[in-house]
């Protein structure tokens, strides 16, 4: 960042875990969808939810 770069490296790096699962494990919701024709299904349950949600949606390629 001294040299004009304003990115800090080390914030950068997002650790491969199963954020619908953390969630979960702190008190929220989460979904996981591994195919993309369940996107819409979760997606409505996620809005619809009367808690907060973390919707995790992996790329299947």
């Amino acid at each position: 960042m001294m040299e004009g770069d304003p990115k800090f490296e080390a914030s950068q790096r997002i650790p491969n875990v199963p954020y619908h699962k953390f969630a979960e494990l702190i008190g929220l919701g989460g979904i996981y969808v591994g195919d993309p024709k369940q996107v819409s299904e979760a997606w409505q349950a996620a809005i619809t939810a009367d808690w907060p949600i973390v919707l995790e949606v992996q790329d299947p390629s």
